[in-house]
């Protein structure tokens, strides 16, 4: 599985989580269709799709997001598995170039930001040059498997403490390493999750009907674009306008409602309201834009809910925060008028 270092990835979370997936998928007695409409790198979905054979809808506003999501909820066949392993063998030969990522998130004679070693920032270039280039020759499967895989292989030679709205002044030892993307074997084409992906805005997209859908919005006031604004432009190769000391890109049009206090309580209903779902989960926490008493009033207009507590340690991004443990909310909400 392509995946990234992610802040509010449910990834260590999942294993607490799955007994209450697990109660009600099995409730249903058939496969179940699973929204996760929140994904980021797809962690739940995916788990639930390789463990329980539900078949899952992602949704992320966020290009990168949608491309992890693709590369994930594919079945591969002999050809694509064969196809891919043969251009991964031919992407990491490729000599780097001095592109758009090298000019701008690495440091040389006209740019101080120290992303990626220079080095990474042209392999980078030449791998997205090449998949851009060669999109056409290739199967939508083996597209976006290593687009996701240059993504995530780029991910772990950055020189972040995690986030990209700041680089580190010195290159880390991670971050010497030659960026090296991977193949796919056998085990991953034995996983055959299925699922339907979108890039879309939360509170626009159209889904198929859903048995179960899975929120885990943004808890505070920290949008997810400019924390990954550099494997946006990886994925979409669109080398765009940009700013500042981060070299941050426009992304005036994925900035989210559920970021803004003053707007996140009324979009969270909208969205509840509107959800054609028999079950919506819901993670979030003590620290979040909506008080916990004001989300279970809202929530408790919908529908029978239950409220599990998980004592949780925090992602920290820096060390000098004071706070590090957290009190994670699961809200399971059994919508009104609905059967199974």
């Amino acid at each position: 599985m392509n995946s990234l270092n992610y802040i509010g990835s449910k990834y260590s979370l999942y294993p607490v989580l799955k007994p209450h997936f697990e109660k009600i998928i099995n409730g249903f007695n058939r496969s179940v269709v699973f929204g996760d409409l929140f994904a980021g790198t797809g962690i739940i979905g995916y788990n639930i799709g390789t463990e329980f054979g539900a078949k899952i809808i992602a949704n992320d506003i966020q290009y990168y997001s949608y491309v992890i999501n693709k590369a994930n909820l594919s079945v591969y066949t002999d050809d694509d598995i064969n196809h891919i392993n043969i251009l991964v063998k031919q992407l990491n030969k490729l000599k780097g170039i001095q592109g758009f990522i090298y000019k701008n998130y690495s440091k040389n004679e006209e740019c101080e930001r120290m992303y990626f070693s220079n080095e990474n920032a042209m392999k980078i270039d030449a791998i997205r040059e090449k998949l851009k280039k060669e999109r056409k020759k290739m199967s939508e499967n083996v597209y976006y498997y290593l687009l996701a895989n240059l993504i995530s292989s780029a991910d772990k030679v950055a020189n972040t403490s995690c986030v990209y709205g700041a680089y580190l002044k010195t290159l880390k030892k991670s971050a010497t390493k030659m960026l090296t993307m991977n193949g796919i074997n056998n085990e991953t084409k034995q996983v055959n999750v299925t699922g339907e992906v979108f890039c879309e805005n939360v509170s626009n997209i159209q889904t198929p009907r859903l048995d179960i859908v899975y929120l885990d919005p943004p808890y505070n006031n920290r949008q997810y674009a400019p924390n990954y604004h550099i494997l946006e432009t990886i994925a979409l190769a669109d080398n765009p306008e940009i700013h500042g000391k981060t070299g941050l890109r426009d992304y005036s049009s994925q900035k989210s409602d559920f970021c803004i206090k003053k707007l996140v309580s009324k979009r969270m209903e909208e969205l509840i309201s509107t959800l054609d779902t028999l079950f919506i989960l819901i993670s979030y926490n003590d620290e979040g834009l909506i008080p916990k008493e004001e989300f279970i009033k809202m929530l408790n207009r919908y529908g029978k809910l239950e409220i599990i507590e998980i004592d949780y340690r925090k992602f920290k991004a820096q060390k000098n925060v004071d706070r590090n443990e957290t009190i994670e909310y699961l809200f399971v909400l059994e919508k009104i008028h609905t059967e199974i």
